[in-house]
C-alpha cells in the first residue's frame, strides 16, 4: 500500500518514488528492482531508470526505460520541455513516437541478450544525437 505507515510494503519518498520498507529489499526503489529484473542483473550506479509517462509511482515494465546518466538527464529535460512549453500536438506526437521506438529497441536488445546468455549493456550519450538526426529528417 502506498504511503500506508506500518504496512511494511512500500512508501512514497519525498521525491515521489516508491521505496520498499521491509524485508531483504528494504530501502530499495521499486522501479530500480523492476528494471534490474528486466535486465536479469543489478543496475550499475551509472544506469538510471526513466518513467516514460512521467509518473514516478508507475513501475510497470513497459513504463520504464533504462538509460545512462547523460541520456537520462537529456531525456528528462527534453520531456519536461515538451510537456510544459510545446503546444503543437504534432511535435508532442513526434517525441512520443521517438520514445516509443527507443523503448521497443531496448526491449528487443534485452530479449536478444537474455535469450543468448549475453549480459545486457546500456549505452549512454546516444539519444540526443538520434533525436537530432530524426528531427533533421534523417531518421
Amino acid at each position: 500500500m502506498i504511503g500506508n505507515r506500518g504496512s511494511g510494503t512500500t512508501a512514497k519518498t519525498t521525491k515521489g518514488y516508491l521505496r520498499i520498507t521491509a524485508g531483504p529489499c528494504r530501502h530499495e526503489y521499486v522501479h530500480r528492482i523492476v528494471a534490474a529484473a528486466l535486465l536479469g542483473r543489478e543496475l550499475r550506479k551509472d544506469e538510471q531508470v526513466h518513467h516514460r509517462n512521467g509518473n514516478k509511482l508507475d513501475p510497470r515494465p513497459w513504463n520504464l526505460l533504462i538509460l545512462g546518466e547523460n541520456d537520462h538527464g537529456w531525456v528528462s529535460a527534453k520531456q519536461a520541455y515538451f510537456m510544459e512549453y510545446i503546444k503543437e500536438v504534432a511535435d508532442k506526437k513526434e517525441w512520443n513516437e521517438f520514445m516509443d521506438e527507443r523503448a521497443a529497441q531496448q526491449a528487443r536488445q534485452i530479449a536478444l541478450c537474455r535469450a543468448n546468455g549475453i549480459p545486457v549493456e546500456i549505452g549512454d550519450n546516444a539519444l540526443e544525437l538520434a533525436w537530432a538526426v530524426r528531427s533533421a529528417g534523417g531518421g
